[in-house]
């Protein structure tokens, strides 16, 4: 072999390494890589985006811990229609704290929230229709659906209960009541305040007020 030969070879020889390590072994491993590269940045996107919804969840969680906590609250500011009596009497000893002089305390009916009619209640037949045993229209003229008993209207969340005091009292002992009212144990609003002299400094006040009770079995 000439030198010529020689020196080809030491210059094709490593340089046909570098191809066969390019192509067969580089090549693939980079492909191999990129691969892994997107499979990672994908993997982190879904993470963040579990983190997220876990962090939303437990957002969701607490609000629903807290509204659960705010109900439970309020609902106890509701007497019962069992607890009517009490709630007069508690009211009574408030004014005699604040040394008011109750001179009359008149509770009114309970009233219901005024819920809206079933659909189609009050609306009368078509003409010629025939008035059905049970008191439906026949088949064919407007009948009322069969299968069950009609539709109950909703039973409201709450009930209103108005209270009319009159006191004596001093302007002073008006606005404590006020005060004292507004903080009372059970959810108390004052609808009307109507003054009129007497004694001076002494005034009769008419304190009409409203609380709300939850239905019987709300509890």
């Amino acid at each position: 072999m000439s030198r010529r030969e020689r020196l080809i070879l030491m210059v094709i020889g490593p340089l046909g390494i570098l191809l066969v390590f390019y192509y067969l072994i580089y090549s693939p491993k980079q492909a191999e890589y990129s691969r892994l590269r997107a499979e990672l940045d994908d993997s982190r996107m879904q993470l963040e985006r579990m983190e997220a919804t876990a962090r939303q969840l437990t957002r969701l969680r607490e609000e629903y811990t807290r509204l659960q906590a705010f109900i439970a609250e309020v609902e106890a500011k509701l007497p019962a229609a069992k607890e009517l009596p009490s709630l007069l009497v508690q009211l009574e000893r408030l004014t005699r704290s604040l040394g008011v002089s109750l001179e009359n305390i008149r509770p009114s009916q309970v009233q219901s929230s005024q819920a809206a009619p079933p659909p189609g209640a009050g609306t009368p037949p078509p003409p010629g229709a025939v008035p059905a045993p049970g008191g439906g229209a026949a088949p064919g003229g407007g009948a009322p659906p069969a299968g069950g008993p009609p539709p109950q209207p909703p039973v409201p969340a709450y009930q209103r209960f108005p209270i009319s005091l009159q006191v004596i009292a001093t302007y002073e002992q008006i606005v404590k009541l006020a005060t004292e009212l507004n903080a009372f144990p059970r959810m108390v609003a004052i609808r009307n305040l109507g003054f009129s002299p007497k004694l001076v400094p002494s005034l009769i006040v008419n304190v009409d007020i409203e609380t709300y009770v939850l239905p019987r079995g709300a509890r």
